[in-house]
């Protein structure tokens, strides 16, 4: 299966248990055992093996799903992960938790952003930071931080696929193809090269 098959597989059975969960008003709790299973499978290399391996009948994976889980999780994700093992698509697990992480952030108004500065945040500023642009995005806001040196200084926001660049580098460059665009006057020139 090519890699934008298994997506939109991924994005079909999140969907699918997103609004299942939603009919059942069980979101939070199955949003919560989505995430023990996302951070067992992250956590526990042998466990993913097991999941992805074509050696391991899907009958074989069903049962032991069951015996490990049954009576932790609730009904509809013991029967999400029946399916799942029945349909062989236990090996897209990860992606699918992904995905459902994603639309119960978007139900909650929480919104995630990665913030680039160019020196380390204190605590105190980036709790500010990620105040201040959930207010202005009126959502709530989960903000991640990067360091890179390379921007000289200010800061680049991205939230989703939009990307606020005030860093000092972005700056520079601006300036630099703007001048680039616009002939420089004779004066000016005259100016610069002394």
């Amino acid at each position: 299966m090519s890699e934008s098959a298994k997506e939109a597989a991924a994005k079909v059975y999140a969907e699918v248990l997103f609004e299942l969960a939603s009919e059942s008003q069980a979101n939070e709790t199955v949003c919560q055992e989505m995430q023990a299973l996302a951070e067992l499978i992250a956590g526990n290399a042998d466990f993913a093996a097991f999941l992805e391996s074509p050696a391991v009948s899907r009958e074989y994976k069903k049962n032991m799903l069951a015996k490990v889980f049954s009576g932790r999780f609730s009904d509809l994700t013991m029967k999400f992960l029946a399916v799942t093992a029945a349909r062989d698509r236990l090996g897209l697990l990860p992606a699918i938790l992904s995905v459902y992480k994603d639309l119960e952030d978007a139900r909650t108004g929480l919104v995630k952003g990665t913030l680039t500065t160019a020196v380390p945040l204190e605590n105190s500023e980036h709790l500010r930071y990620a105040e201040q642009i959930g207010r202005a995005l009126q959502k709530k806001m989960v903000l991640q931080t990067k360091v890179d040196p390379s921007i000289l200084g200010g800061l680049i926001l991205k939230v989703g696929d939009t990307i606020m660049d005030g860093s000092l580098l972005g700056a520079l460059q601006r300036m630099a193809r703007r001048l680039r665009k616009k002939p420089v006057p004779a004066a000016a020139s005259m100016i610069l090269e002394e």
